[in-house]
């Protein structure tokens, strides 16, 4: 039995999260004082989480009464041997984070088995990431960027435990952003319609997959809303996280990867976009923030050393900040293709809307 409940009075308000120094490098696994070979390293990564894998299938007792969800891992991950960890983001997206509290009865149950069930009520999970069992947030709950309300931790729960139909589509409210509103009609249908087309499983499955299909995401918003979102406005969300943090003497692709890293997204760079930079620049790059969003961090860097950035709907692309360097000449040239491209584009008719002073609406061939 494993029953999880919220703290009384604990706060619920999202942190701006803890300063950082310069990101730590990865870690180098040493033996007797001897750095390994990356075969012997990825030896020894094997082996450990093997012996994870076999402890999570061992049988596993133990009870804990109201204890904050942190001291309950800890307690676990004594009482197995396992190591536990919590990642990045898990205790920000929890309605009351470390204060979160866990009553647990476990019973001659896997490990695997008890992890599950205790997690699950939160609408987290875990993975097996180097050896280490890695609480994590749902995709769902992560997706809402900014701490969770119980309300929305019950939804996801009740979205994975409940097999997918139309009757409890009907059920939930659902709201489609950056779309019209005249076409919300239409957008669930055609939901409806991605949805028969992924089959049977849970509600969350089905949600994730007729999504994933049509370049959307969504995130539950209050007792039973679903909120519909495409993906770049996805990454827009979460570049919106705030952070506090201090750069110092920092090779500045570290710093770039950190601040996509803090947003859970994937950085690309443009072949060659860092080499432009001094070398003062990028190899000893400065930076202090406080409660600043990721996004204005972003800004920050861009504005000190002339690089660009681009939101994309996988993630943030780097890109020489060419604009700057733009000349009359190269704004003739955008002026004489976009001329060009209206050419080729010519006006077919025109709708005036009734009423005085109507606006008109000219409709060129390849709106048709």
């Amino acid at each position: 039995m494993v029953v999880v409940g919220p703290a009384v009075g604990a706060p619920a308000t999202q942190p701006t999260g803890a300063a950082a120094s310069a990101p730590s490098p990865a870690p180098v696994v040493v033996v007797d004082s001897r750095t390994l070979t990356p075969a012997e390293a990825g030896r020894g990564t094997d082996e450990k989480e093997i012996l994870v894998v076999q402890a999570l299938d061992q049988p596993t007792n133990l009870t804990i009464q109201d204890m904050p969800i942190c001291d309950a891992m800890r307690l676990l991950a004594e009482k197995t041997g396992v190591p536990i960890e919590f990642d990045r983001f898990v205790l920000g997206c929890l309605p009351y984070g470390s204060k979160t509290l866990v009553t647990a009865k476990i019973e001659n149950q896997s490990l695997r088995d008890s992890l599950g069930a205790l997690l699950r009520p939160l609408a987290c999970k875990y993975g097996l990431i180097e050896g280490k069992v890695v609480i994590q947030p749902r995709p769902a709950l992560f997706r809402i960027c900014r701490r969770a309300t119980w309300d929305e931790v019950t939804l996801i729960e009740k979205l994975y435990a409940t097999d997918w139909s139309k009757a409890l589509a009907d059920s939930l409210d659902f709201q489609f952003q950056d779309m019209s509103a005249a076409d919300s009609d239409a957008n669930r249908k055609k939901f409806y319609e991605l949805a028969e087309s992924v089959g049977a499983g849970h509600a969350a499955r089905v949600l994730e997959l007729a999504t994933h299909q049509y370049g959307w995401q969504w995130h539950p918003e209050g007792p039973k809303t679903v909120v519909f979102c495409t993906r770049t406005r996805q990454v827009e969300l979460q570049l919106q996280r705030l952070i506090s943090a201090q750069y110092s003497e920092v090779q500045i692709k570290d710093v770039l990867l950190d601040l996509a890293g803090r947003a859970g997204l994937l950085l690309k760079m443009e072949p060659g976009v860092l080499a432009s930079l001094p070398t003062q620049q990028a190899e000893r790059f400065r930076m202090h923030v406080e409660n600043v969003t990721i996004r204005q961090a972003f800004e920050l860097i861009a504005g000190e050393t002339g690089l660009g950035y681009f939101i994309e709907p996988d993630g943030i692309r780097i890109t020489a900040n060419t604009v700057a360097a733009g000349s009359a000449s190269s704004s003739e040239e955008t002026a004489a293709r976009t001329v060009q491209a209206l050419r080729a584009n010519s006006i077919v008719g025109q709708i005036t809307v009734p009423g005085e002073n109507g606006p008109t609406f000219f409709i060129r061939e390849q709106d048709l």
